[in-house]
């Protein structure tokens, strides 16, 4: 063989052993998973956290306040504050939490259905709102009122209000925009009913808030980044009414600009009543 022809097939091989070095896959990288996003909640209680949100919407911005509620760590009960002033709800130190809650009458008068305790306080009423949350047995559901029958009977807390923001088959409750706009309070079912997030929605400004429809698609959505929407979840009484306490939390505070006829208030298991 001549000297040029060996040193063609040396070439050739060379590529060849090249190329089959090539084909060799690489070996693989790990899979690194995407960070998840810090829980913008903080602790307040034993089953009770904190979260303070912002959201932009077609008027602004709404400030949202999240307390999220253990069902089974926690006690309930509705209190109606003399003169219906909800400030003598807060100087009340053993209250953990505590929110306005459904609608009342012009001689202030609950609408519709409110037991604590298992005693009755106000009886069920069509006026009073198309859902009722029932907390019994350490979980929350969400009942349609006109399918009530004894759903409330010894609840440890059972609320009439409406409408019904998110219906009990997980779909958005609004069908359109009213074109009202108002302050609002919620109750948002979560963990099968084992989890209750009380939101609170209104403008920065404090004057007014989401209409119904946004808000209904935002729990819907979900307000915080990573976590799936509420199950289901009923308006409150909002508008003037709207109200919140947090113990120690002054930045959470939303005193009401009306009258708070029935309060509901949550604490820590343990903590005793005056």
């Amino acid at each position: 063989m001549r000297r040029s022809a060996a040193v063609v097939i040396a070439l050739l091989a060379g590529i060849v052993g090249c190329g089959r070095e090539a084909s060799h896959p690489s070996p693989a990288r790990p899979i690194v998973a995407a960070p998840r996003p810090a829980s913008p909640f903080h602790r307040l209680a034993p089953g009770l956290a904190l979260a303070e949100l912002e959201r932009s919407y077609d008027e602004g911005i709404a400030e949202i306040d999240v307390v999220r509620i253990d069902v089974g760590a926690v006690d309930f009960d509705v209190v109606r504050p003399r003169e219906r002033q909800f400030a003598e709800v807060m100087l009340d130190e053993t209250v953990d939490v505590a929110f306005n809650g459904g609608f009342f009458e012009r001689d202030f008068s609950p609408s519709g259905l409110v037991v604590a305790a298992g005693i009755e306080k106000s009886a069920a009423n069509p006026r009073g709102g198309s859902g009722v949350l029932v907390v019994r047995d350490g979980r929350a559901s969400l009942v349609a009122f006109d399918a009530l029958g004894d759903a409330a009977n010894e609840a440890s807390l059972a609320l009439q209000c409406g409408p019904r923001l998110i219906e009990l088959d997980g779909s958005i409750g609004i069908a359109r925009d009213d074109g009202r706009r108002a302050a609002r309070t919620a109750l948002c079912l979560r963990d099968g009913g084992r989890t209750i997030d009380l939101v609170v929605a209104r403008r920065r400004d404090g004057l007014r808030g989401p209409g119904l429809l946004t808000l209904a698609t935002w729990l819907h959505e979900g307000l915080v980044e990573g976590e799936a929407g509420c199950e289901s979840a009923l308006n409150l009484d909002g508008g003037p009414s709207t109200s919140l306490h947090v113990r120690r939390t002054p930045s959470a505070s939303r005193m009401p600009r009306g009258p708070v006829v029935d309060a509901v208030v949550v604490r820590a298991r343990g903590r005793s009543t005056p």
